[in-house]
Protein backbone atom coordinates (compact mmCIF):
# COMPACT_ATOMS: atom_id res chain seq x y z
CA UNK A 1 0.00 0.00 0.00
CA UNK A 2 1.39 3.22 -1.30
CA UNK A 3 -0.16 6.35 1.24
CA UNK A 4 -0.20 10.13 -0.16
CA UNK A 5 -0.22 13.01 2.81
CA UNK A 6 -1.23 16.29 1.19
CA UNK A 7 -1.55 19.68 3.06
CA UNK A 8 -1.31 23.05 1.45
CA UNK A 9 2.50 23.87 1.76
CA UNK A 10 3.90 20.80 1.88
CA UNK A 11 5.61 22.23 4.80
CA UNK A 12 4.34 21.12 8.16
CA UNK A 13 1.40 18.72 8.20
CA UNK A 14 2.08 16.55 5.36
CA UNK A 15 5.76 16.76 6.69
CA UNK A 16 5.27 15.58 10.07
CA UNK A 17 2.64 12.88 8.88
CA UNK A 18 4.54 10.84 6.14
CA UNK A 19 7.91 10.75 8.69
CA UNK A 20 5.76 9.53 11.12
CA UNK A 21 4.44 6.96 9.05
CA UNK A 22 7.40 5.92 7.59
CA UNK A 23 9.01 5.54 11.34
CA UNK A 24 5.87 3.30 11.98
CA UNK A 25 4.74 1.25 9.01
CA UNK A 26 6.73 -0.80 6.64
CA UNK A 27 4.19 0.76 4.27
CA UNK A 28 5.23 3.23 1.30
CA UNK A 29 4.60 6.82 1.59
CA UNK A 30 5.27 10.20 0.09
CA UNK A 31 3.66 14.11 0.86
CA UNK A 32 2.79 16.79 -1.05
CA UNK A 33 0.82 20.27 -1.34
CA UNK A 34 -1.93 22.24 -3.37
CA UNK A 35 0.30 25.18 -3.07
CA UNK A 36 3.48 24.27 -3.15
CA UNK A 37 4.31 26.73 -5.82
CA UNK A 38 7.85 28.32 -6.03
CA UNK A 39 9.18 26.19 -2.80
CA UNK A 40 8.53 22.66 -4.99
CA UNK A 41 11.94 20.98 -4.87
CA UNK A 42 13.15 23.06 -1.72
CA UNK A 43 14.05 20.98 0.86
CA UNK A 44 12.49 22.28 4.19
CA UNK A 45 15.76 23.23 5.82
CA UNK A 46 15.97 25.52 2.45
CA UNK A 47 12.60 26.95 3.32
CA UNK A 48 13.37 27.68 6.66
CA UNK A 49 16.30 29.36 5.94
CA UNK A 50 13.99 32.26 4.20
CA UNK A 51 12.16 32.67 7.74
CA UNK A 52 15.27 32.96 10.14
CA UNK A 53 14.39 35.91 11.28
CA UNK A 54 11.01 35.27 12.14
CA UNK A 55 9.20 32.36 13.64
CA UNK A 56 7.73 30.18 10.83
CA UNK A 57 6.08 26.71 10.05
CA UNK A 58 9.45 25.33 8.08
CA UNK A 59 11.30 25.97 11.67
CA UNK A 60 8.68 24.91 13.86
CA UNK A 61 8.45 21.57 11.54
CA UNK A 62 12.23 20.69 12.03
CA UNK A 63 12.33 21.73 15.93
CA UNK A 64 9.46 19.60 16.61
CA UNK A 65 10.06 17.14 14.71
CA UNK A 66 13.80 16.67 16.06
CA UNK A 67 11.99 16.34 19.74
CA UNK A 68 10.64 13.06 18.01
CA UNK A 69 13.93 11.64 16.59
CA UNK A 70 13.19 12.61 13.36
CA UNK A 71 15.28 14.91 10.92
CA UNK A 72 13.19 16.28 8.41
CA UNK A 73 15.82 19.13 7.45
CA UNK A 74 16.17 17.05 3.72
CA UNK A 75 12.60 16.41 3.17
CA UNK A 76 11.73 17.36 -0.08
CA UNK A 77 8.70 19.92 -0.71
CA UNK A 78 6.69 18.52 -3.82
CA UNK A 79 3.99 19.87 -5.51
CA UNK A 80 0.75 17.61 -5.71
CA UNK A 81 0.00 16.26 -9.30
CA UNK A 82 -3.03 13.83 -10.68
CA UNK A 83 -0.59 11.13 -11.03
CA UNK A 84 0.66 11.12 -7.51
CA UNK A 85 -2.86 10.25 -7.02
CA UNK A 86 -3.61 8.11 -9.16
CA UNK A 87 -0.62 6.09 -7.82
CA UNK A 88 -1.38 6.56 -3.99
CA UNK A 89 -3.61 3.79 -2.62
CA UNK A 90 -4.97 6.18 -0.30
CA UNK A 91 -5.23 9.52 -0.03
CA UNK A 92 -4.74 11.58 3.24
CA UNK A 93 -5.93 15.11 3.48
CA UNK A 94 -5.44 17.68 5.81
CA UNK A 95 -5.58 20.71 3.12
CA UNK A 96 -8.26 23.04 3.45
CA UNK A 97 -10.77 22.44 0.87
CA UNK A 98 -10.30 25.91 -0.83
CA UNK A 99 -6.98 24.64 -2.57
CA UNK A 100 -8.30 20.70 -3.35
CA UNK A 101 -7.98 20.35 -7.10
CA UNK A 102 -11.00 18.25 -8.32
CA UNK A 103 -9.19 15.60 -8.68
CA UNK A 104 -8.60 14.83 -5.19
CA UNK A 105 -11.46 16.08 -3.69
CA UNK A 106 -13.17 13.75 -5.92
CA UNK A 107 -11.18 11.07 -5.42
CA UNK A 108 -12.32 7.69 -3.64
CA UNK A 109 -9.14 6.76 -1.98
CA UNK A 110 -9.47 10.39 -0.32
CA UNK A 111 -9.57 10.33 3.14
CA UNK A 112 -9.86 13.72 5.23
CA UNK A 113 -8.44 14.35 8.86
CA UNK A 114 -9.74 17.79 10.19
CA UNK A 115 -6.11 19.31 11.27
CA UNK A 116 -5.54 22.82 11.27
CA UNK A 117 -3.30 24.50 9.68
CA UNK A 118 0.09 25.80 11.75
CA UNK A 119 1.01 28.30 9.57
CA UNK A 120 2.49 30.90 11.99
CA UNK A 121 0.88 29.71 14.88
CA UNK A 122 3.11 29.50 17.77
CA UNK A 123 5.31 26.84 18.27
CA UNK A 124 3.40 25.65 21.38
CA UNK A 125 0.32 24.99 18.94
CA UNK A 126 2.39 23.71 15.93
CA UNK A 127 3.33 20.92 18.15
CA UNK A 128 -0.67 20.22 19.04
CA UNK A 129 -0.93 19.69 16.02
CA UNK A 130 1.73 17.31 15.65
CA UNK A 131 0.12 15.59 18.57
CA UNK A 132 -3.19 15.11 16.64
CA UNK A 133 -1.21 14.04 13.51
CA UNK A 134 0.60 11.71 15.59
CA UNK A 135 -2.54 10.41 16.83
CA UNK A 136 -3.81 9.63 13.38
CA UNK A 137 -1.39 8.39 11.95
CA UNK A 138 -0.42 5.74 14.74
CA UNK A 139 -4.20 4.95 13.96
CA UNK A 140 -4.22 4.38 10.14
CA UNK A 141 -1.08 2.31 10.90
CA UNK A 142 -2.74 0.02 13.16
CA UNK A 143 -5.43 0.13 10.32
CA UNK A 144 -2.95 -0.50 7.52
CA UNK A 145 0.25 -2.19 8.60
Amino acid sequence: MNVLFVCRSNITRSQMAQALFDRLSERRSMSAGTSVGQQNGRTLQQAAKEFEERSAPPIFALEIMQEEGLDLSNSIMSQLTRKMVDEADKVVVMAEADTLPDYLSKSDKSIFWDVPSAAWQPINEVREIKEQIKARVEELVREVG
